[in-house]
């Protein structure tokens, strides 16, 4: 071979090994965002998701979704993401205290419960109706927010005129199966398998709306569901953690929150 022929050969592959001159640019080998997200945000985060990508040609946000607190336990556990958002206060300052966190948590977004029932149900009307004999309930694990709060709520309803003093217990008698996220929970109620199933009111506004019933939980008795994100200590792509993130709290995902049904969103 030429000795020019070779310099030429030789010049190219030092140019390929200097960052910026190889021909896949740096965004596209670190495109990949690893977001771990409450179950209830699943189809607002998808859409939120997809408009960041737009925003960003190359970049791929890849979703887990489960319960806040199985997605801490993941974190704990040695499990890589770049962003956690947690449904509860709880679950986030339990991933602070274990130093899980590049930094304090931002408020992302409100949220409160709702009863659902299959569409048409003549069997659960109204709260009062959970107590009713055989009625099968579904509600989370006291250790997933949803079914922690959705605890607080039947507790506030102990006494109040026309419950009775023991309204949650009855209630939780009924309780036939605790589920690990708020979707499994709702899935229960699709398949024919609960009567009743306490969720967020953000899951009304879901693809499955048009088969589900709402009760309201009136608000002296409900809770407010504080939803926070936060950037991983060991986030893989730090820098893009933060750009989706601060887009999460951007006007344009906030409406999207809002337009699936989380009640009041942060400003």
């Amino acid at each position: 071979m030429h000795y020019s022929t070779c310099l030429i050969i030789a010049s190219l592959f030092v140019l390929a090994s200097i960052p910026g001159c190889s021909s896949q640019s740096s965004i596209d080998i670190a495109s990949n965002l690893t977001v771990f997200a409450a179950s209830s945000s699943f189809e607002a985060f998808q859409v939120i998701g997809s408009e960041f990508e737009l925003l960003h040609p190359g970049v791929q946000i890849d979703f887990s979704f489960a319960g806040s607190s199985t997605l801490r336990a993941q974190l704990e556990l040695g499990a890589v993401a770049d962003l956690f958002v947690s449904a509860n206060e709880r679950q986030m300052a339990l991933a602070y205290q274990a130093d899980l966190l590049l930094a304090s948590p931002r408020l992302i977004a409100f949220n409160n419960l709702a009863v659902v029932v299959p569409s048409g149900s003549k069997q659960v009307a109204t709260l009062k109706d959970l107590t009713a004999p055989d009625i099968r309930i579904v509600i989370a694990l006291p250790e997933v927010p949803v079914g922690a709060y959705a605890r607080l709520a039947l507790a506030r309803m102990d006494g109040a005129p026309g419950f009775g003093e023991e309204f949650s217990d009855n209630v939780l008698n009924n309780v036939v199966s605790q589920e690990g996220n708020v979707r499994h929970v709702i899935a229960k109620v699709l398949l024919g398998e609960a009567d009743a199933a306490i969720v967020y009111r953000s899951d009304l506004a879901g693809s499955s709306s048009d088969r589900i019933d709402a009760i309201t939980i009136p608000p002296r008795f409900n809770v407010e569901a504080r939803y926070l994100g936060a950037v991983t200590q060991n986030a893989p792509n730090l820098e893009l953690a933060k750009d989706f993130l601060d887009f999460i709290l951007s006007e344009t995902s906030q409406k999207i929150l809002q337009d699936y049904g989380f009640v009041e969103v942060a400003q």
